[in-house]
This record gives structure tokens, C-alpha cells and sequence, in this order.
């Protein structure tokens, strides 16, 4: 009986680690990418590539506009319990810049978008195209719903 409740002792303490560890955790990880991100940014805007850092952000925008659409419909949002509620001040700003700046990204589902040669039949080309579309759709119920 003790080693069932030492058992269930462990599962316990991994699991109630493992939901507050793991976010963190991640971000940790994904620390390499963004810095290498961070650095073209900045290489770009010392060059005065302004354009090219717009552009970057503009996209960046855009999928977080659908990633948070992506985050009110999970049904695994629950899982954040501990954090504290948001008052919607962050993405209604951020949804009023999309409002009053609009952007529109190249449209993947036209094959002159990619370089000669490649097959809009090919899985991944479809994926792309078929998550462009997704993202977009995600990105209007978020100007929907949080716009003025």
C-alpha cells in the first residue's frame, strides 16, 4: 500500500510540475530561434532595411492575431488556471492597429507567389496554401471580435 501511494505521490508532483514547468520550459528552448530572429532584425535595421522588418512584424501580427484565436477555441485552455485574467487590453490593441493598418500577404495559392518549378499538387505547397487560408479566416474572427 505504500509504494501505490508513493506511486500516486509521484504522478501527482510530476504532473502538477510538469503543467507549470512545461510552458516555461518551452520558452526556454525556443529562446535560440527567437534571438537568431531578434538578430536578423537587427542587422536589417542597421542596414535601413526598414521594409524588410515591417514586413516581418506585419506577419508576426498576423499569426499571433490567429494563434490567440487558436488559444479562446482550444479546449485545453483551461490549463492555465493559475494565471492571472485578462482584461483584453493587449489584443484589442493590438487587433485596433490590424484595423486602422491592414495587411495583406502574398496569396500562396497562386502559383506565380512561388519560385518556377514548384508543384502547387505537391502535400507540403497544399499544407502551406490550406494554412494560409486557416490563419486568415482565424485572424478575421479576431478583428470581429475584439474590433470597434
Amino acid at each position: 500500500m505504500k509504494y501505490i501511494f508513493t506511486l500516486f505521490v509521484g504522478i501527482f508532483i510530476g504532473l502538477v510540475l510538469g503543467f507549470y514547468q512545461a510552458p516555461i520550459e518551452f520558452k526556454y528552448y525556443d529562446a535560440e530561434y527567437q534571438a537568431s530572429i531578434n538578430a536578423a532584425l537587427l542587422r536589417s535595421l542597421e542596414s535601413g532595411r526598414i521594409d524588410h522588418i515591417k514586413t516581418d512584424l506585419e506577419i508576426e501580427l498576423d499569426s499571433s492575431l490567429s494563434n490567440h484565436a487558436r488559444y479562446l477555441k482550444s479546449p485545453y485552455n483551461w490549463l492555465f488556471f493559475n494565471l492571472p485574467k485578462k482584461d483584453g487590453e493587449a489584443i484589442r490593441s493590438a487587433v485596433a492597429y490590424r484595423q486602422k493598418h491592414p495587411y495583406s500577404s502574398v496569396d500562396l495559392s497562386l502559383g506565380e507567389s512561388w519560385e518556377d518549378g514548384v508543384d502547387m499538387n505537391d502535400p507540403f505547397i497544399k499544407d502551406v496554401v490550406s494554412g494560409q487560408i486557416e490563419n486568415n479566416q482565424l485572424k478575421s474572427e479576431m478583428l470581429n471580435l475584439y474590433g470597434r
